[in-house]
């Protein structure tokens, strides 16, 4: 962790609202994930989450110049506001949204060469590593990948950054089970050595409880509930997180 972000929150966000029109996705989203944790971002489809993700990064700025900052909103990604400083958020970030295309004749190493040219932090044998684990090869070309091979190309890209913070929107969509469980242990063990931060978006609920430390509930465009995974299981009668979530959920609407 850099000397930068040392005592700050990884994701610090207050009062965020969002939309594309006049219609927000987001209506007041408040969240905070701790250095040296993973969070799961988990909701309904169309809930915001991925929303959410790609505003913390930069690829969509929260706050247009013609837009005023509403009163008591405030967004800080490793203690920066990814508006005012862009770059600097991006290229600290490991972020892998849920679709990526890249031209079809783009070889993996091509890709890496994009991606390490705007990561300072960018390492090889890390890169090389986590493709070896995952069973590609930096000479294969984007169209012979499958939608799966492409995910792990691309979570392999994240990792080889070595960000104190990742972004993963479903980064096991598309996986078979081995692999899952390949990516899983990948993110635990990059937090691990690098004491990094990990904010995930998934549907995958064994996956969730697998790695994660805390689990944001999402709905409605906002973050309605933040609690343990062992606090949310011990609201299921068989200590089964997707029962729990199930049940929440079913409350959320009933309210």
């Amino acid at each position: 962790m850099s000397e930068e972000t040392t005592g700050k929150k990884a994701v610090s966000v207050r009062g965020l609202r969002f939309g594309w029109t006049r219609k927000d996705v987001l209506r007041g989203v408040d969240l905070d994930v701790e250095q040296g944790e993973i969070m799961a971002l988990v909701g309904a489809n169309g809930a915001g989450k991925s929303t959410l993700l790609s505003l913390l990064c930069g690829a969509e700025p929260y706050r247009a110049r013609w837009r005023r900052r509403r009163q008591g909103e405030r967004v800080e990604v490793l203690g920066l506001d990814p508006v005012k400083h862009g770059h600097r958020v991006r290229s600290s970030v490991g972020y892998v949204a849920d679709h990526t295309e890249l031209p079809k004749w783009m070889k993996i190493r091509d890709h890496f060469k994009l991606v390490k040219a705007l990561h300072p932090r960018w390492n090889d044998v890390e890169a090389a590593r986590f493709l070896e684990r995952f069973g590609l090869n930096d000479s294969l070309r984007y169209a012979d990948l499958s939608k799966g091979q492409r995910m792990l190309e691309n979570v392999t890209a994240a990792l080889a950054v070595r960000p104190p913070l990742l972004l993963l929107d479903e980064p096991f969509s598309g996986l078979d089970p081995v692999a899952r469980r390949l990516v899983t242990d990948g993110i635990i063990e990059h937090m691990c050595e690098h004491q990094a931060s990990v904010l995930l978006v998934s549907h995958s609920i064994a996956d969730v409880e697998r790695c994660a430390d805390r689990v944001a509930l999402f709905a409605g465009g906002v973050v309605n509930e933040v609690a343990t995974v062992d606090e949310l299981r011990a609201r299921s009668e068989h200590g089964d997180l997707e029962d729990a979530l199930v049940a929440v959920a079913a409350e959320g609407r009933a309210a």
